[in-house]
């Protein structure tokens, strides 16, 4: 019986500057003939940036114990990282919704890339020169995963010229859970006349 091992370690940093283009919102209001439709109405887009740093040690193991000379187990332990996609950083907002309905959606340029720590067993019996039977088992624990949530913004001089009665925003962000429970949002109105803007809670499971 003999035991092989094989040991790494790496440190992985990660600095990352996002550019992209915005159109900020000035003002909302009715479309002539529907009351229930908006009209946004945008600023000129203009460049924006923002930036990110992140750095995680990322080790490996892998053991292999030879039984007898026709059978092996191999034990395997890694962790991974994995970026969020460049679509989700962009530093943007879109608006939409009708009456009653009105949200906007951002991507989150702070996103961490979400992390896995994965486990490998496995066993191998060699019962002929080219032949051999083999059963694996892994387990994968994945964190910081992106999830949306939702959450209360107020857009400084925004006059909202219509009965608007809640206003979301979906936005990505990294948990250390995969799920999130969002109670209904709770609305009240901002300093400026004319305008609203609600709060909402959530909590992680």
């Amino acid at each position: 019986m003999s035991l092989k091992a094989n040991v790494g370690m790496r440190y992985q940093k990660t600095n990352v500057d996002i550019y992209g283009l915005a159109a900020p919102l000035t003002s909302l209001g009715l479309l002539p003939g529907d009351v229930t439709a908006y009209a946004f109405n945008l600023a000129p887009a203009t460049f924006t940036s923002d930036k990110n740093s992140y750095g995680y040690f990322l080790p490996s193991l892998d053991l292999n114990l030879l039984v007898r000379p026709d059978l092996k187990v191999r034990v395997d332990y890694s962790r991974t990282e994995s970026p969020p996609n460049n679509s989700q950083l962009i530093p943007s907002v879109t608006y939409g919704g009708r009456v009653n309905s009105l949200n906007a959606q951002s991507n989150n340029p702070k996103l961490l890339p979400y992390l896995s720590q994965n486990f490998d067993l496995g066993a191998e019996w060699y019962y002929a020169s080219n032949d051999y039977v083999s059963v694996d088992g892994f387990f994968k624990h994945v964190t910081q995963f992106p999830v949306s949530t939702v959450k209360s913004i107020t857009i400084p001089g925004v006059v909202d010229t219509s009965d608007l009665s809640r206003i979301r925003v979906i936005r990505r962000c990294s948990r250390r859970a995969r799920s999130s429970t969002v109670w209904p949002p709770t609305c009240m109105a901002s300093s400026l006349p004319g305008s609203r803007c609600c709060r909402s809670a959530s909590a992680s499971r």
